[in-house]
Parts: structure tokens; C-alpha cells; sequence
């Protein structure tokens, strides 16, 4: 086992160097392989001043920072420029790390994964969340352009996901080892799988890339061990060929998820929202819709990552003229900070209850600030929101499906985007922390599924899986569960003390344990907490109804409820028989001809996910295209008698072994079983293991089952 785990290692760094220009120097130090982490051998070191002591001694930060070869460079918040390190190194989460053109680095975790850039590589560890007595785990990592190899730990863990996500891309790991690029002069990636599980999925690589108008659509599918997957493949995703002023954009919105803030195209939306009186001038919207200097300084910070990861001038250029734009409108933080004291003094008991100030008085203080959205110099340079609103929704889908194998199944059967929304949210976030799966789900109707069969998840894994992601975050609380993902770094003064509030968010956490019998919120609010207590998905998340529509007239009905199975399909509207029965009519539309559910629109499914377009292909629709998985003949039992410690002769020795130098490697035992399939030259190169993914032949493969081709 130790020597098989030592060939996938070699294998992940041939191909890394080879991708991406590493040079031949190696590192002097002992590095020791294990079946579930690599670590440097314990040695003695000595620190600048003249002390010695024993690494194993040491309580090993949760996240470590190792450079191998070359330059490395890290980049804090509070610092103003790359700093070069050149020995090991604790992490923070959002620091941000680039090496050089020949370099190498590698970052262990605390759950034993592993990371090892490559060259002229540009990340960002957003965050990392590993719970020992939740057996839950999960890592999001920010790529800007280079090459990441992967060594995911997933064994005893109930709960486990890894995400590497791209501008354009997501990789969802649930337990395998690969390499995954992106090309940001190109917007493409890949991924390549290279070891993993063969009785499930081993990862979601999803991508958003644009049909022949500009609109994106969403390509998800589930990798299977060894193949390679990615528009890198086919010579690049196509959002090169839109304006830069698009792409530009496209990196905001990366960059804001990164960072947890709220993107320009967020900013631009919420202010369209409250002109349109679809949104509330709550403390947390207002922020929202304000620009600040914050906005311009995480600008900078995007063509800061841009210029390193050697992104095209004309985009960088673009970053800049959008961040030159906003600059000219911007208000200082602590103006913005004044305002929201001044008219937020104190917390809503069960809701908004409070006067809001009138829209006219917000608008006169800060102006230009909050009218961007109708601001023809933003629309003349091509800072259209509103096209972008569309990939903006997409990227934030893409985030939510892939983290759910099940709903990418979903996607991959039905071509429906909602229903795959919809499943994922109910899988999740409706059996988040429960004992037993909720009637509804698909795990309750599953429960001996892959993906089900570990138990419910915790919520604050659920609340860690989506960091930084504002649309997720409003999706999310819309459906009335009691999750962050953000920070609010501006808000009343009232915070301090109510915690609970979504407007005075700490960044990602589940705050529903507040409103439980000795929770925070219980212990300030005795009275309102008897009786069952308050429904705060109701109360605090969930937006209050449209006058006239079924839930204003019945609050207490079902379907009116957040946080159960049937509010998350209603508010998906995914009205199939198979999922909730024939009989099953949620509205009476003769009576309430207007309310969203009838007429079609004024909600947020029909404004963000009703239109999107998706194609999803399953680890049956790969078997379909590239063949199945490889099988091997295995060695003879004399030669495993003649060399016990052969890697062939390992208990885990799988198809994709036999490519452990970046290219065909004969078996050893080929002399004694010649005509054994993995024996031909040719093995595993007709049953995907060294296959390239065109999306639009997949599209037109899967058009009979799909519901996307409309475009």
C-alpha cells in the first residue's frame, strides 16, 4: 500500500512539473508517505534564535504552508506585497499564495489532505473546517490560473467535501487524487482523476460556458478515476471571445465569493431591488447596496491576483477602468456605518418590525453611491449588471448542485435545473443536524444511497461549504433557514448583543441553535420562546410574502413555512408528480391569480433559476460515452509468491495505476500474462482513462434526456 501511495504521489508531481514548467532541482528533505497523509519526517530544528527542538513535539497548525522548489510568495490582508517565505509556514484562512514560474509548494491539513501547486500558480485558501467529533471536514480553495494536485482524505469521515473553484469552474472532491489547471488567459480548466472510488462518483467538475449568445450554461458532470475532463481540452471555454468588460465582471464576482463581500453585480441588483420596491430597506440591504472604498480595495486586490497569474492586459486593464468607475461614487465605510447607527437603534423581536427610513432620505444621503444601476457611464463602458446578473446566478447554482452528487443525478435525468436546485436543498438544508431524514427528501425515500448513507450533515459543515457566497446566502435564507455565509462588516450597533440576526452575520455559522431552548436568542427573549417559540425562518430569514398572494393570507400553511421539504420544493416550484404526487396543488390559482406560484415571476426562483439551462452527465452517461471502467486481469499468483511487495500485487492496485508515470507503464507481470488486457499498449485509452471531454458532443449525446437544448 505505502509503495502504491508513493507512485500516485510521483504520478501527481510528474504531471504538475510537466504542466507547468517545474525544474528538475529536488528538495532535499525526507518526504514520508502514509495511506492517509503526506508528512515531513520529524527532525530537529533549530529557530533564529539558537533554540532547538523536535517537530513532533509541536502541535501542528491546522494548516501548513511547505515550499519545495523555487519562489514562493504569500499575500495577507494586512500586508501590502507578496512576501517570499522559504521555509514552512502556519496559514490563515484568505491568505492568498503564488509561486514562481519553476516552482513547487505543498499544504498539508490538519484531516491529512494535501495540495502541491504548481508553477505560476495563484490561490486562495477561503476556508477549512475540519470537526474530529463530527467527523465532518470541508476545504474550499480559490484558484486563480495554475495547477493544483490533490490528495483528498475522505475515509471515517461522515461528512467531506473539497472545492476548488475558478472564475468559471468548480471541482467538487468527495474523496479522491487528481490534478486540476485553469487558464486564466483562456478561462478554461481541467481536471484529471486520478485515483479514487469505483463504487461511487469520485468528483463534480462543473463549468459554466456560453452558447453562441454569451449565456452561460452549465456543464456538470461526475468524473469517474481516470479520465480528464475540461474546455482546456477543447482549445479554450469561449469567454475570451466576449468583451473584456464581461469578463471583468466575471473575476469580480469570483473575487467578492472569495472574499465574502457583495460584487458589484450584487451591489447593482439590490439597488434595482428597492427602486422596483422588491426589497426591504433592512440594516443588512442597505449595506448591500452601497458602494463603498471597500469595493474599490477589493478591485485592486483582483488586478493585484490578475497581474501575478499573468492574466491578459486587456483584462487587467478592464479590472482597472471598473475599479477607476466605482472609486468616482464611492463613499467612506464609516459614512455608510453612521447611517445604519443612526437609523438601526434597535433589533426587530420577531421580525422587521421597526420603521424603516424612507427610500428618498437613503437615496439623498448617498447618491451617486446607490444608483449605479441606472448610471449610463457604468452601461457605456459595459458594466451591464444585468447580464451579468445571469452568470452571477449561474456561478452561485453551480456551487449549490455540485456540492449534492444526487442532484447533479438529478440534473443529468430530468435537464432541470430546479428540480436539481431543489432536491440539493432539501437533501441539505432540510435534513441539516437531524436523527432521521425528512419525509420528502431524498435520502428519507434513499437512505442506503452513497451519499445518504453517512447520515445527515451537520449544519456547520453546510455553513462552511458555502462561504463567501452572497447569492447562495440569499437563496438560502429566502427559504427561511437560519444560515450566514458572509461577513457584515458594517452593521447596527445592536450586533454586539444580537448576534442571531442575519444583518449582524460573523461570516459562515448556523445561528438556528440561537432560537433553541438555551440558545441566545432564547436567554434575551424568554417570552417569546415559550409555547414552541418563534419560527425564525419566518421571522428573521425568509422575506415576508407579497400582499394579496396565498402565503400572505396563510402564514401557518405548509407550504408558507421555511425550513421543511415542502416549502423548499414550493419555492422551487417544481410541481412533478413524481416528486410531490398528482394531488398535490400548492396555490389555488383561481383565487389568487397573482401570486408568484400562478403568475410566473415577482419571485426569486423565476427572477435567478427559472431560465437557467443546464446539462449534467452521470457516472452512467460517462460509461455511455468512454466505455466502462477498465478492468484488470491482475497478476498471477506466483508472481506475487516471487514479489510480495510488487505494487501490483497491492491490495488497492487499480486501472489508473497503470498510467503512474503520466503515460503507459507496462505492469511487471506482462512477461508471465501477455495477453492480459492492461498488458496492450492501448489499455484504458478506450474506456476513459486518457479521454478528452467536448461538452457539445456530450450536449448532443444526452439531447434526447436533457431539457437544456432550447438554446
Amino acid at each position: 500500500m505505502k509503495q502504491r501511495k508513493s507512485f500516485v504521489i510521483l504520478t501527481i508531481l510528474f504531471l504538475i512539473l510537466s504542466a507547468c514548467g517545474g525544474s528538475n532541482d529536488t528538495s532535499n528533505e525526507t518526504v514520508e508517505t502514509t495511506e492517509e497523509t503526506t508528512t515531513t519526517t520529524a527532525a530537529d530544528v533549530e529557530t533564529s534564535s539558537g533554540e532547538v527542538y523536535n517537530e513532533a513535539d509541536l502541535v501542528v497548525p491546522p494548516i501548513l504552508l511547505k515550499p519545495l522548489i523555487g519562489a514562493t510568495g504569500i499575500l495577507t490582508s494586512t500586508s501590502e506585497d507578496w512576501e517570499v517565505v522559504s521555509e514552512i509556514v502556519p496559514l490563515d484562512m484568505g491568505v492568498k499564495i503564488r509561486t514562481a514560474d519553476n516552482g513547487t509548494a505543498q499544504m498539508t491539513f490538519e484531516d491529512g489532505s494535501a495540495l502541491l501547486m504548481g508553477g505560476n500558480s495563484v490561490i486562495n485558501i477561503r476556508s477549512f473546517d475540519y470537526d474530529e467529533e463530527e467527523n465532518a471536514r470541508v476545504l474550499t480553495v480559490d484558484v486563480i490560473s495554475g495547477s493544483i494536485a490533490y490528495d483528498i482524505r475522505s475515509e471515517g469521515l461522515s461528512a467531506s467535501l473539497a472545492k476548488i473553484v475558478t472564475p468559471t469552474a468548480e471541482l467538487s472532491v468527495h474523496g479522491t487524487e487528481g490534478v486540476f489547471e485553469y487558464d486564466v488567459t483562456s478561462l478554461s480548466a481541467k481536471s484529471t482523476v486520478l485515483e479514487g472510488g469505483e463504487e461511487a462518483d469520485d468528483a463534480v467538475f462543473s463549468e459554466l460556458l456560453p452558447n453562441e449568445e454569451g449565456v452561460p450554461v452549465l456543464v456538470a458532470v461526475s468524473q469517474t478515476a481516470g479520465t480528464e475532463l475540461g474546455s482546456a481540452t477543447t482549445g479554450g471555454s469561449g469567454w475570451t471571445n466576449e468583451d473584456s468588460s464581461t469578463v471583468a465582471l466575471i473575476v469580480d464576482e469570483f473575487v467578492s465569493n472569495m472574499e465574502g463581500a457583495c460584487s458589484y453585480t450584487c451591489k447593482a441588483e439590490t439597488q434595482e431591488g428597492l427602486a422596483e420596491g422588491s426589497e426591504q430597506l433592512t440594516a443588512d440591504v442597505a449595506v448591500n447596496a452601497v458602494f463603498t472604498e471597500s469595493d474599490t480595495q477589493r478591485m485592486d486586490l483582483a488586478q493585484t491576483l490578475l497581474v501575478a497569474a499573468g492574466a491578459p492586459d486587456e483584462l487587467t486593464n478592464s479590472v482597472e477602468v471598473l475599479a477607476e468607475v466605482v472609486q468616482e461614487v464611492a463613499v467612506p465605510d464609516e459614512v455608510v456605518e453612521e447611517f445604519i447607527s443612526a437609523n438601526w437603534q434597535e433589533a426587530p423581536e420577531d421580525g422587521p418590525a421597526q420603521e424603516l427610513p424612507p427610500l428618498s432620505e437613503f437615496i439623498g444621503t448617498f447618491e451617486d453611491a446607490v444608483t449605479v444601476h441606472e448610471n449610463e457611464k457604468f452601461q457605456n463602458l459595459g458594466f451591464d449588471h444585468n447580464e451579468n446578473g445571469n452568470f452571477r446566478a449561474q456561478h452561485g447554482m453551480m456551487q449549490f448542485i455540485s456540492a449534492d452528487t444526487n442532484a447533479v443525478n438529478e440534473l443529468a435525468n430530468t435537464g432541470d435545473v430546479a428540480s436539481a436546485m431543489a432536491l440539493a436543498a432539501a437533501n441539505m438544508f432540510v435534513n441539516a443536524g437531524q436523527d432521521n431524514f425528512v419525509e420528502g427528501t431524498y435520502c428519507a425515500d434513499n437512505p442506503n444511497d452513497p451519499e445518504c448513507a453517512a447520515g445527515a450533515p451537520p449544519p456547520e459543515f453546510l455553513a462552511q461549504a458555502f462561504a463567501g457566497n452572497h447569492f447562495v446566502e440569499d437563496m438560502v435564507q429566502g427559504m427561511g433557514f437560519e444560515y450566514t455565509f458572509t461577513t457584515n462588516d458594517i452593521k447596527p450597533d445592536y450586533c454586539d448583543e444580537q448576534t442571531w440576526l442575519p444583518e449582524c452575520s460573523d461570516g459562515p455559522q448556523f445561528v438556528g441553535d440561537a432560537f433553541q431552548e438555551g440558545g441566545a436568542y432564547c436567554e434575551a427573549n424568554p417570552e417569546n420562546c415559550e409555547d414552541g417559540g418563534i419560527d425564525p425562518g419566518n421571522a428573521f430569514f425568509g422575506k415576508s410574502p407579497n400582499e394579496n398572494s396565498f402565503c400572505a393570507d396563510n402564514p401557518e400553511d405548509p407550504e408558507c413555512v421555511g425550513g421543511n421539504a415542502q416549502a423548499v420544493y414550493t419555492f422551487f416550484h417544481v410541481y412533478d408528480e413524481d416528486v410531490l404526487g398528482d394531488e398535490w396543488a400548492p396555490v389555488n390559482c383561481e383565487e389568487y391569480p397573482d401570486d408568484p406560484m400562478c403568475a410566473g415571476e415577482g419571485d426569486f426562483f423565476h427572477e435567478f433559476v427559472g431560465n437557467a439551462t443546464g446539462l449534467a452527465l452521470d457516472r452512467n452517461d460517462m460509461f455511455d460515452i468512454y466505455g466502462g471502467p477498465q478492468e484488470l486481469t491482475g497478476p498471477p499468483p506466483e508472481f506475487c509468491q516471487e514479489n510480495p511487495e510488487a505494487t501490483e500485487c497491492g491490495d488497492n492496485y487499480r486501472p489508473a495505476d497503470v498510467f503512474s508515470e503520466g503515460e503507459y507503464v507496462a505492469p511487471a507481470y506482462c512477461d508471465q500474462t501477455p495477453d492480459a488486457p492492461e498488458c496492450d499498449s492501448g489499455f484504458g485509452q478506450q474506456g476513459g482513462s486518457e479521454r478528452s471531454f467536448d461538452w457539445r458532443v456530450a450536449s448532443s449525446i444526452r439531447g434526447s434526456r436533457s431539457k437544456c437544448q432550447r438554446w
